[in-house]
């Protein structure tokens, strides 16, 4: 049975620890409202996207964190300036946190991409990870800097809570890795400014024994 707890101290029989991490989205930009692939495009935030920043600093309010780092991309910056103060944190930049290159299916609505590429809309939604936009990253290689990225960042705040500030779909991506499902959900995105928060319970050695999603909002 997934065991969820509030707090983040060792238990006192079995020396279990647990890591929680918060999966920020960054406020929503125009390409998002024109549901347009962004990528990895330096896009400023929308009207809409800052009001949901604005609604994310009233739920962060309490929460502490032991860091928060974010994607270089520019919605994710101005989306971690606004929550830095507000949780007391000064957030880094982690260049392993930018957005996947998509290459040329950057700037088309995803209808577009649907329409023009039939049978790479289909491996998107049913083998995300063979994906490899003309010009672009492949989901692959982006796969492998998110496991890169992971391994530091949990042996570092091991019993801790972490903030990551990540626009999608290096998002998802890096949300399917921390609870170990086969493929991410690419065709269920979250909309911009929500916070998905996933528990990671480890025995005394080191090693992962439980995932758990615990909240979207």
């Amino acid at each position: 049975m997934i065991r969820l707890r509030s707090n983040l101290i060792p238990n006192d029989w079995t020396q279990e620890s647990m890591t929680r991490v918060y999966l920020i989205r960054p406020g929503a930009t125009c390409f998002d409202l024109e549901n347009r692939i962004a990528g990895d495009l330096d896009l400023p935030l929308c009207k809409e996207g800052v009001e949901q920043i604005n609604r994310l600093k009233d739920q962060l309010t309490d929460l502490h964190l032991a860091a928060l780092y974010h994607s270089p991309n520019l919605s994710a910056q101005r989306t971690a300036e606004a929550l830095g103060p507000v949780l007391k944190l000064r957030p880094k930049c982690v260049l392993d946190l930018r957005n996947v290159n998509l290459g040329l299916w950057q700037g088309l609505c995803w209808e577009e991409l649907k329409q023009r590429h039939p049978k790479a809309w289909k491996q998107w939604i049913e083998e995300p990870s063979g994906i490899h936009p003309p010009q672009g990253e492949s989901f692959g290689d982006a796969s492998e800097r998110i496991v890169r990225f992971l391994d530091t960042l949990l042996r570092r705040y091991r019993n801790e809570s972490v903030g990551l500030i990540i626009p999608d779909p290096l998002a998802q991506i890096l949300s399917c890795q921390l609870r170990g499902c086969d493929k991410p959900r690419l065709t269920e995105l979250p909309d911009g400014g929500t916070i998905e928060v996933i528990d990671l319970e480890f025995d005394a050695a080191g090693r992962q024994i439980q995932r758990s999603e615990v909240v979207d909002s």
